[in-house]
């Protein structure tokens, strides 16, 4: 979501104190989601700066201005939120649906100074959070705000900074019976599942994400994602990996309950069969060294493919090995075989589809450009085993949204 960020700023930034590193902004990245922070904290997300400045404002004007009434979301992004600066945002407070921490701090205590006052919350994600801070400590309670009721609460993230034990999960669990999907970083789960077997939580989704520090490989957690799903913890997971290295060499067991797998960069790879029943990939890198076709051959039951960047040879690939799948979604098409200038042959993928048995029908999504060039080249524009689409960069990108 960040990577699509516009920040109305540039003419008023090259009028600011030498000091406006330091400064607090508040802008919108759509009409619905505001995101605050200090202006050196936005640096890493930010793409583009345009010439206008309608859209930031400092966070002492958020407080019952018109354009903050259609606010359901809000991020809020490395620093330190003071009492007087939550005053600010409080009247917008009760209409969140999704609110997400990153890296912050609070003056007081985070649940009965914030958190409290967000009744409608439905996403809540803590991010690279200190849990020892005393903002987290009520009266000698521990992670006071776990032990809370969120009635309409639906999704739960919580990556914390460290990977200690959190013996108030149980009971947050077992007081939010309506979380359907719960988000976490995989060494806090290495150190809390005996905490969650009996929570009876009977979650639709696990995410495990191995991108956040301290970590753990996979080989470490593999019989723990197993043996909650057998206790009824989850019904599907979705693992976010960094690559595709250092897998179990076991090749007697699966991740039999995994649907989704995200990979930050795809090269080199071996002992693919702990991953073999996924069927849904994203791919943020792929490696010019990387054999597709092995990967395509191994993921048998893959039904939709998510690319951030690739080659026509990719895609031919999964086209020729992959016979369940129903959808590739590529951002940038790069060159390679059968891809002329913004033309893709798709007479030729639609030829190689048909001689893969039982295989689906494919709907790959390319940008509108290539799409109409492509469709410009051939008379007929319908393929009874491959279609081009106009991908949808919206929905597209909320995919890498782990």
């Amino acid at each position: 979501m960040f990577s699509s960020i516009v920040l109305a700023a540039k003419r008023s930034l090259q009028h600011q104190k030498s000091d406006f590193r330091l400064q607090i902004f508040a802008f919108k990245l759509n009409e619905n989601c505001l995101c605050i922070g200090q202006t050196s904290g936005f640096y890493e997300f930010i793409t583009n700066f345009s010439g206008y400045t309608d859209q930031l404002e400092p966070l002492c004007s958020i407080t019952m201005l018109p354009q903050f009434a259609s606010i359901k979301h809000l991020y809020i992004i490395r620093f330190e939120l003071t009492l007087a600066q939550i005053e600010h945002i409080k009247p917008i407070l009760p209409q969140l649906e999704v609110l997400r921490v990153q890296d912050c701090r609070f003056e007081s205590d985070f649940y009965g100074s914030f958190v409290k006052y967000c009744v409608n919350l439905k996403w809540l994600c803590l991010e690279n959070i200190d849990l020892k801070r005393p903002e987290f400590l009520v009266e000698s309670v521990q992670n006071h705000w776990l032990h809370q009721e969120y009635p309409l609460l639906d999704h739960f993230k919580l990556t914390p900074r460290s990977g200690n034990k959190i013996i108030e999960l149980k009971r947050f669990f077992e007081q939010n019976p309506n979380i359907r999907s719960f988000s976490i970083s995989s060494f806090c789960l290495y150190e809390n599942w005996l905490s969650l077997i009996d929570t009876k939580a009977n979650l639709d989704v696990l995410f495990v994400d191995f991108n956040c520090w301290p970590r753990i490989y996979l080989d470490s957690i593999r019989d723990v994602l197993n043996f909650l799903h057998r206790r009824g913890f989850y019904k599907k997971l979705h693992l976010n990996l960094p690559n595709l290295q250092n897998l179990p060499t076991d090749d007697t067991a699966s991740l039999k309950a995994l649907e989704k797998l995200h990979i930050k960069r795809l090269k080199q790879f071996e002992n693919l069969f702990l991953l073999m029943k996924v069927n849904e990939l994203v791919v943020s890198a792929i490696s010019e060294f990387t054999d597709v076709k092995v990967l395509a051959m191994t993921f048998v039951d893959l039904k939709r493919i998510y690319l951030k960047m690739a080659t026509s040879d990719d895609i031919i690939a999964f086209i020729r090995y992959s016979p369940n799948l129903r959808e590739i979604h590529v951002e940038t098409l790069g060159h390679g075989s059968h891809f002329y200038g913004r033309i893709l042959d798709v007479v030729y993928l639609n030829k190689e589809r048909k001689k893969l048995e039982k295989a689906q029908k494919v709907k790959v999504f390319v940008n509108k450009k290539v799409v109409n060039a492509s469709k410009s080249a051939v008379d007929d524009h319908e393929f009874s085993y491959v279609n081009l689409e106009k991908i949808n960069f919206n929905a597209f990108h909320q995919k890498f949204e782990f």
